[in-house]
């Protein structure tokens, strides 16, 4: 009976880098997808639609030459700036504010979740799913991590 003799390789720097740029690919398209599920199941848009009627009654959009709405700008110097009164108004208005805080709270919410929810999936499901500590750029370009002692990497030692 022979034994095998088998001889392990450094995977190259150029071989890491695309493991690794696929994968944070791959992150980044998983995390909008589930951003974009989070915010119908929160109703981001409805909120976002109801800031954005306080904004219109506070009279804190202008329109420009193009017909394109924008923030006015604060002037500093002057109380009697018509955006100074609009955002004074709009700073008064506490169910305006709430709903202000309401919307970047969401913001914050949508955006740890997809991010959290990508990494897990990804860069500890994956290489559990794969074995050898391979995640999906990993397994596409061919590298896989090994221990010190033994060829294949335990999920003891993946964790």
């Amino acid at each position: 009976m022979s034994s095998k003799v088998y001889t392990l390789n450094r995977a190259s720097l150029a071989r890491r880098f695309c493991a690794w740029l696929l994968d944070i690919i791959l992150m980044v398209t998983l995390a909008v997808g589930i951003m974009f599920l989070t915010s119908l199941i929160v109703g981001y848009d409805k909120n976002m639609k109801k800031l954005n009627d306080y904004y219109r009654t506070h009279e804190v959009y202008v329109t420009d030459e193009k017909g394109n709405e924008t923030f006015c700008e604060l002037n500093p110097n002057d109380d009697k700036d018509p955006c100074n009164v609009a955002w004074k108004h709009f700073g008064n208005d506490q169910k305006a504010v709430n709903q202000y805080q309401k919307v970047n709270q969401l913001s914050i919410i949508i955006l740890s979740i997809g991010l959290f929810c990508s990494i897990m999936i990804l860069d500890f499901g994956m290489p559990l799913i794969f074995k050898n500590g391979r995640t999906i750029g990993k397994r596409v370009m061919g590298v896989s991590l090994i221990s010190i002692n033994e060829v294949k990497v335990t999920n003891r030692q993946i964790f």
